[in-house]
């Protein structure tokens, strides 16, 4: 099966279609946890006490001993399914998924695609000096790529109609 996704990164200034190719059975998985993910009920578990393996885990309990129980450690029964079997889910996806990545720059791909951006030009937490630099690095690239772009696309496409 194939999907098609674009993305766009508002810091860069970059845009990215992906097409991602994966067996049928593996989205029919991905749509089967999804939907038991989002009708299983927040359910808090019980405080039964275990120590963590893992001592690097260790800095996270209360007091540091490696002691905690279920319900500080995963919360409730829905972000324990998340832990367990979406992610797990979502890794076997990634590792028997084709990505396959064509670059466009943000001008174009904006205005070819309007549907698929979304404004977040608001973030407060960037820094407005490397945002204009890439912004005007940006509009550069697009420049020139729509310079070559109407190019072949005149010398070839339109040439070869008539």
């Amino acid at each position: 099966m194939r999907r098609w996704y674009v993305g766009f990164n508002n810091y860069w200034f970059i845009s990215n279609i992906f097409l991602e190719e994966m067996p049928v059975i593996l989205c029919f998985l991905e749509w089967l946890s999804g939907i038991i993910c989002y009708f299983i009920p927040s359910i808090k578990l019980p405080k039964i006490k275990f120590k963590l393996k893992d001592k690097e885990d260790w800095d996270f309990t209360d007091k540091g001993d490696g002691w905690t129980d279920l319900r500080a450690w995963y919360g409730d029964l829905n972000q324990l399914w998340h832990a367990f079997i979406c992610i797990s889910v979502s890794n076997l996806i990634n590792k028997y998924s084709k990505i396959k990545t064509i670059n466009l720059p943000f001008n174009f791909a904006k205005e070819e695609f309007p549907n698929e951006y979304i404004d977040t030009d608001d973030d407060d937490d960037l820094e407005d000096v490397n945002i204009n630099r890439n912004r005007k690095i940006s509009n550069q690239l697009d420049k020139e790529f729509r310079d070559v772009y109407y190019k072949l696309d005149y010398n070839y496409l339109r040439k070869r109609r008539n």
